[in-house]
């Protein structure tokens, strides 16, 4: 089974006259392992695509399945619980708490889950060894780069072990250096812990770089698929 299903999906907002078709039957499918790069230019929908799939918005029409579940047929508390176990979602601003380190803003999703204090921090240092900050752990953002605060981002949304890591535009703040360096983390959590990573973008030449497969979406719509050779 894929890891997720999207069929015929369509996302409108407004109504009559005034309504704005953002998703106009989009279909996609994403196995379990895959790299896939969303790119389009700015209104082209591949955010708001990114936004259903993270169920963070509803679709109009049309189904989004993740693991086999509808996402579409999810209460509110089942999104959330979705958001919290199946999915790490990390943005171009990094949305750290400024006043806390490194290990506490990773730690934070296992707060809200109710995890015992050993067991969060022990959690939230292990995913910070992953994207390679175990030094500067103790280090609030004011003290980090912007490379090393999206880095504390990712492991945020690694420290659920999440089957899905969606990414809307994680290099859009950073300059070209050290986008390269957290596109490298990206490919690394991909091809060795065998994450699956949707990254939306407008570059197509990131996309090339790191991405097993290009969809690229015009006015609403998959306008073509490539696969990339690794």
């Amino acid at each position: 089974m894929p890891l997720v299903e999207i069929r015929a999906l369509v996302r409108r907002y407004g109504k009559g006259h005034a309504a704005v078709e953002a998703l106009r039957g989009v279909d996609l499918v994403i196995d379990h392992g895959e790299f896939v790069a969303v790119l389009g230019r700015s209104g082209s929908g591949k955010s708001t695509l990114l936004n259903l799939l993270s169920g963070l918005d509803s679709p109009t029409a049309g189904e989004v399945c993740v693991a086999g579940e509808d996402l579409a047929g999810l209460s509110g508390d089942e999104l959330a619980r979705y958001r919290s176990s199946r999915i790490g979602i990390v943005f171009q601003s990094f949305h750290l708490l400024p006043g806390r380190t490194a290990l506490a803003n990773v730690a934070m999703p296992l707060v809200i889950d109710g995890l015992p204090p050993g067991e969060r921090r022990d959690r939230a240092a292990a995913a910070l060894a992953a994207v390679g900050l175990t030094e500067r752990a103790e280090h609030r953002p004011s003290q980090l780069s912007g490379g090393e605060q999206q880095r504390v981002a990712i492991a945020r949304a690694l420290v659920r072990d999440p089957a899905l890591l969606v990414c809307d535009e994680p290099t859009g703040n950073l300059d070209s250096a050290t986008a390269a360096e957290v596109t490298g983390l990206l490919l690394a959590l991909n091809a060795e812990r065998g994450v699956t990573v949707v990254l939306v973008t407008h570059d197509r030449e990131l996309a090339r770089r790191c991405a097993t497969r290009i969809v690229e979406m015009v006015d609403g719509a998959v306008a073509s698929e490539e696969v990339i050779a690794r």
